[in-house]
């Protein structure tokens, strides 16, 4: 029985770092959006700083800048969004592994405790059968002496 719960724990160990690492793929690609999110507001600002340049020439190329800058801004607030889910989704995944190991600590104790107790019941001299029988001898001896 205990190899089963040991089992169960390796599982759920495997399971749980297996979504740690789905966290972190998620994270590193949330990362990569807000990167771009940012390099395109920079582009932007450069578009809309050089079409100011241009006068009325470049007046076609301000509302397609702004258009850029608003697409961005648009980007910036689900990426945010998916970061701090992420973050939440670490933070949880780390919870669940201190609890995994804390439940692996106790069944290993568990099994440690089945153990030893199993060691005393056994036959020989050591045994609890043995030691019953010298406690039984032991009273009976009180009990005349009494």
């Amino acid at each position: 029985m205990i190899v089963r719960e040991s089992a169960a724990v390796s599982s759920a160990v495997a399971t749980v770092r297996s979504l740690q690492e789905a966290s972190n793929r998620i994270g590193a690609a949330a990362e990569l959006i807000n990167r771009v999110e940012g390099q395109t507001r920079l582009l932007a600002l450069n578009a809309t700083i050089e079409a100011a340049r241009a006068g009325e020439a470049g007046r076609g190329f301000a509302v397609v800048a702004g258009e850029v800058k608003t697409l961005a801004g648009e980007a910036a607030e689900p990426s945010d969004g998916i970061a701090h889910t992420v973050e939440g989704i670490r933070t949880a995944t780390a919870t669940a592994v201190g609890a995994i190991a804390a439940i692996e600590l106790a069944i290993n104790e568990i099994h440690r405790q089945v153990e030893g107790t199993a060691t005393a019941a056994g036959s020989g001299q050591g045994g609890l059968s043995a030691m019953a029988e010298l406690l039984k001898a032991e009273m009976d001896r009180f009990v005349r002496l009494g």
